[in-house]
C-alpha cells in the first residue's frame, strides 16, 4: 500500500483489500487526528491502532488465532469495541458481535453456532457467558496491561477471507449468522466513501447497535476516510434533547437510521444543523411524507435511501432523493452490485412487473455460517449464467423511470420492525417450546400510524398468565423481537384450505383492545388522567390502568419519544424518553411528574 503524501491518496493492491489495512492507512496519513469519542473520551487513530496492535498481538501468540477463525466481542459501545474489531480483524479472525442487552440464552447459542472458541468481553457482561468452555479476555481489565506493540502485525489474510459474522433472524426459531469476506464489505465501503464524498472532515454520529448491520457501513466508512466516529450513550441516544446535544457538540456531518426513528426525531431536531451535510434512511421501508417532512425542515440536508440486506453486504441500491420526487424509489444498484427482479420461473420481469429482487455482484455474503443448505437454497445460480451467483432477497419490487426500483414488501411474512429484520415465526417457535403453550401464531399487525407492531397470539393447556409467555421470550429473544400485545384464544382459526387465518387474528386482536376499555380501572388523579390517555392514544390500547406497565402494553424506545412529545404538549413538561424505563407505569410516571412541577400527590377523584 502506497501513500500519496500530498493529497492522501491510496493505491491499492489486492492484499490491501482488508478491512484493518485501510484502517492503518490513516493512521500513517495523520496518526494524531481524533479517530471516536465515547463518553466525552477522545481517542486518536494511532491510539485505537496501537491498543488494537498489542491485543492482536496477544490473540495471535496467547491464545493462538488463527486465519479465519471466528472471535466473539460483547463490550460497551466504546474505545474497546472498535479495538476490539480491529484486534481481531489484525491478527487474522473474524468478528462476531454479540449485543450485551441480549438474553443469555441467545448469547449461548451464537457461541455455540459461530464457533467461537475465543470471546472478548467486558467483565461487566460476564454474567452473560456462565458455562462459555472456549477461552476469555475480559478486555477491559486486561487491555492496558498488555505489551505495547507499535507495529502493525504481520498481513495473513486475503481478501477473500472471512471478516465478520452478523446474526439474523431465522424461520425455523434459530439465528443464522451471515459470513462476510473482506472483499464484499469493502465493495460497499469504497463505494460509499466515493458516493458521499466521506473525508477526514466528516463527523459520523454512529446510531445502530454493533449487532446490527448498519453499523458496519458507518462505524467502517468513517474510519477508512480518516474521519470522526461519535458514539453516543446507549440508553440516550433515542432522546431527542441529547440527539440534538450530540449533532451541536461534535459538529456531526452525518448520521444513519431507520425512517421510524426519524420520523419521530426530526420535529425535535434543531433546525439551524451548520455542520449536518447528509442523512441516510436505512433498514425498512420510507415514505414520502417524511422525505417531504424533511426537506420542508432540512431544504439543504442531503437524504439518502439505501436499501439492502445483510447477505449483500449491507447496501445494494441507493437513491438521493428530492422534495420534487414523485415517489420513493430504492435507486440503482451501487458500484459491484447486480440486481435483477424475476418471477416464479426466474425469468425477467416485464416492463414494470412485480417480481422477487435477486442480488448478485462482489458484495455477496460467503453464505450462512455453518448451514450449507440453507445457503444452497438462497444463494442460487443465475439461470442466465450458471457460473454467476445471486442472493434470493425475499423482497419484492418493480422497475420504474430510468431503471429505478421501487420496493414492494416481502414475498413471505418477514418484517422489519425499527430497522431489525424478524421473522414471525422465529417468535412462534420459541413460543411453541414452552410446555404450557398448546399453540401459537405470531404476525405483523399495522397500528395506526402504518407501522408494524408484533402481536402473539396463543392457546394454553393451563392456566398460565400473559406474564409468564412475556417472561420467557424476554430470556429467549432480543427485546425488539417480543411481541406488543398477547391474545389469549381456544384454538387458532383456521381458513376453508387449513391454514391460519390472518384476518380472524386480526379482527381477534381488535375485539381485545376494544375490551380492554370496559375493564374496571382504579381511580386516577388528574394527572394520571392526562397520562393514561396519552398513553390510550400513543399506544392504541384501551383502559390503560395505573399499573400498567408502558413496555409490556405495546411502548417501546421510539415510543418513548412520542409520550415525551404528549407530555410537554400537554402538561408543560419536558423529559427524556429514558425516564419511562424508570418509571414505566403511570402512578410511577406521574409522582415523578409531579415532583418536578413540585407539587404534591392530590387526592384521587371520580
Amino acid at each position: 500500500m502506497n501513500n500519496n503524501s500530498q493529497n492522501g491518496q491510496m493505491t491499492l493492491t489486492r492484499g490491501d483489500l482488508l478491512l484493518h489495512r485501510l484502517f492503518e492507512a490513516c493512521v500513517d496519513v495523520n496518526p494524531e487526528r481524533i479517530a471516536a469519542v465515547s463518553n466525552k473520551e477522545e481517542s486518536t487513530y494511532s491510539e485505537i491502532n496501537r491498543k488494537a496492535n498489542a491485543l492482536a498481538n496477544y490473540l495471535r501468540n496467547d491464545f493462538e488465532l488463527g486465519r479465519n477463525q471466528t472471535v466473539a466481542l460483547i463490550t460497551e459501545k466504546s474505545e474497546r469495541m472498535l479495538v476490539g474489531m480491529m484486534a481481531i480483524l489484525k491478527a487474522g479472525g473474524a468478528y462476531v458481535s454479540i449485543d450485551p442487552k441480549y438474553p443469555k440464552s441467545l448469547v449461548d447459542y451464537i457461541l455455540k453456532d459461530a464457533q467461537a472458541d475465543i470471546l472478548l468481553v467486558d467483565s461487566q457482561f460476564i454474567h452473560l457467558i456462565r458455562g462459555y468452555e472456549g477461552r476469555v479476555c475480559l478486555v477491559d481489565i486486561e487491555l492496558d496491561s498488555l505489551e505495547d506493540h507499535p507495529e502493525n502485525l504481520k498481513v495473513v489474510n486475503e481478501p477473500d477471507d472471512l471478516a465478520y459474522i452478523i446474526y439474523t433472524s431465522g424461520t425455523t426459531g434459530q439465528r443464522k449468522g451471515v459470513a462476510i469476506a473482506h472483499e464484499a464489505i469493502l465493495n460497499t465501503l469504497q463505494w460509499r466513501v466515493k458516493y458521499y464524498n466521506f473525508s477526514e472532515s466528516d463527523v459520523t454520529l454512529q446510531i445502530p447497535s454493533y449487532s446490527f448491520d448498519s453499523s458496519v457501513a458507518d462505524i467502517f466508512t468513517t474510519l477508512i476516510s480518516g474521519g470522526k466516529l461519535i458514539l453516543p450513550d446507549e440508553q440516550l441516544k433515542t432522546d431527542p434533547e441529547y440527539f440534538n446535544n450530540q449533532l451541536k457538540t461534535y459538529g456531526v456531518s452525518n448520521f444513519l437510521i431507520t425512517p421510524t426513528f426519524y420520523q419521530r426525531l426530526l420535529p425535535w431536531l434543531d433546525k439551524d444543523q451548520d455542520s449536518l451535510r447528509f442523512i441516510t434512511i436505512a433498514g425498512e421501508r420510507l415514505t414520502k411524507e417524511l422525505v417531504k417532512k424533511h426537506y420542508e425542515k432540512f431544504p439543504e440536508i442531503e437524504l439518502i435511501n439505501e436499501y439492502g440486506p445483510s447477505e449483500n453486504s449491507v447496501c445494494s441500491t441507493a437513491k438521493r432523493l428530492s422534495a420534487t420526487d414523485s415517489q420513493v424509489t430504492i435507486g440503482k444498484p451501487i458500484d459491484g452490485t447486480s440486481l435483477w427482479i424475476l418471477n416464479e420461473k426466474l425469468e425477467p420481469v416485464e416492463g414494470s412487473e412485480v417480481g422477487e429482487i435477486y442480488l448478485g455482484g462482489k458484495g455477496l455474503a460467503q453464505g450462512y455460517f455453518g448451514k450449507e443448505s440453507l445457503t444452497a437454497s438462497k444463494f442460487i445460480s443465475h439461470p442466465g449464467h450458471p457460473d454467476q451467483r445471486i442472493y434470493k432477497t425475499g423482497d419484492l419490487g418493480k422497475f420504474v423511470d430510468e431503471g429505478e426500483v421501487e420496493f414492494m414488501g416481502r414475498a413471505d411474512n418477514q418484517v422489519k420492525i425499527r430497522g431489525y429484520r424478524i421473522e414471525p415465526d422465529e417468535i412462534t417457535a420459541k413460543l411453541l417450546t414452552m410446555p404450557e403453550v398448546k399453540d401459537a401464531a405470531v404476525i405483523a399487525i399495522s397500528d395506526a400510524n402504518d407501522q408494524p407492531i408484533l402481536v402473539a397470539f396463543y392457546s394454553l393447556k393451563d392456566d398460565t398468565e400473559e406474564a409468564q409467555l412475556r417472561e420467557f421470550l424476554n430470556a429467549e429473544l432480543p427485546d425488539y423481537m417480543v411481541p406488543s400485545h398477547f391474545v389469549a384464544l381456544d384454538n387458532m382459526p383456521l381458513n376453508h384450505n387449513g391454514k391460519l387465518d390472518t384476518v380472524a387474528l386480526e379482527t381477534a386482536y381488535a375485539a381485545k383492545s376494544e375490551n380492554q376499555s370496559g375493564k374496571e380501572l382504579k381511580q386516577m388523579n388528574e394527572v394520571e388522567r392526562v397520562l393514561a390517555n396519552i398513553w390510550n392514544e400513543t399506544l392504541q390500547v384501551n383502559g390503560v390502568d395505573l399499573d400498567d406497565n408502558f413496555f409490556e402494553i405495546g411502548g417501546d424506545s421510539l415510543k418513548s419519544i412520542d409520550i415525551g412529545a404528549r407530555i410537554y404538549t400537554e402538561l408543560g413538561i419536558s423529559i427524556p424518553g429514558v425516564e419511562l424505563y424508570n418509571y414505566p407505569t403511570v402512578a410511577q410516571l406521574s409522582e415523578y411528574l409531579m415532583k418536578k412541577m413540585e407539587l404534591q400527590p392530590q387526592p384521587s377523584s371520580d
